[in-house]
C-alpha cells in the first residue's frame, strides 16, 4: 500500500525558512523538508526518506533525528493553526519501530487545543504500511510577531520576511 495521494487542489504548500537545518531550502546540510496542509482540515504532512548521513544504528535513523521531523512538522501545525510564530516548549516523542533510512515516511501532524499562549499539537511518523513508527505531543509557545522580531532580535525590523532567513 502507498501513502495517500493529495491532489494538487486539496493541499498547499507551506512557506519554510531559508536557513532552517529541518525546512531550509538553503540549508545543504539539513533536511529539506516540504510541509503541505490538507485542504479540508487543518492536518499538515510531510513526506520523505532519510539520508544515510542520518544515520544512527545499522539502517535505521538517529532517534534525535526521529524527533526533528516530527518537532518540524507539528511545530508548523502549531503556527499555521493559531496564525502566530510558535516555539517548542515541550515534546514527547514515543519510539514505536525503527524509522529506516531510505524509506518512504509521511510525517503527519495536528492541532489538538489552541490557547491564548499555548498551542497543543499531535502527530506522528508512519511507513507506507500505515505502520505507526513514532508518535509526538507537543507544547508550544505562540508569538505575536512584535514577540517574535524581540525573541529573534530583529526589533524594529521594517521586513517581516527576514523572519523567514
Amino acid at each position: 500500500m502507498a501513502l495517500t495521494e493529495h491532489p494538487e487542489s486539496e493541499r498547499y504548500y507551506i512557506p519554510t525558512t531559508r536557513g532552517c537545518f529541518a525546512c531550509g531550502t538553503e540549508n545543504q546540510c539539513g533536511m529539506q523538508l516540504q510541509v503541505y496542509r490538507w485542504n479540508r482540515d487543518m492536518h499538515f504532512y510531510c513526506d520523505t526518506s532519510l539520508k544515510s548521513h542520518m544515520r544512527g544504528m545499522s539502517k535505521t535513523a538517529h532517534g534525535g533525528i526521529v524527533a526533528t521531523l516530527l518537532d518540524e512538522v507539528v511545530g508548523i501545525t502549531a503556527a499555521q493553526s493559531s496564525d502566530k510564530k510558535c516555539v517548542t516548549v515541550e515534546l514527547t516523542v514515543k519510539f514505536r519501530k525503527p524509522v529506516f533510512i531510505e524509506s518512504l515516511v509521511r510525517i503527519e501532524g495536528w492541532v489538538d487545543d489552541i490557547g491564548e499562549k499555548i498551542v497543543r499539537a499531535s502527530g506522528r511518523i508512519i511507513n507506507p504500511d500505515g505502520e505507526e513508527l513514532a508518535t509526538v505531543s507537543g507544547k508550544f509557545f505562540a508569538l505575536d510577531m512584535e514577540k517574535a522580531q524581540a525573541f529573534l532580535n530583529l526589533k524594529g525590523m521594517q521586513n517581516t520576511e527576514k523572519l523567514r532567513e
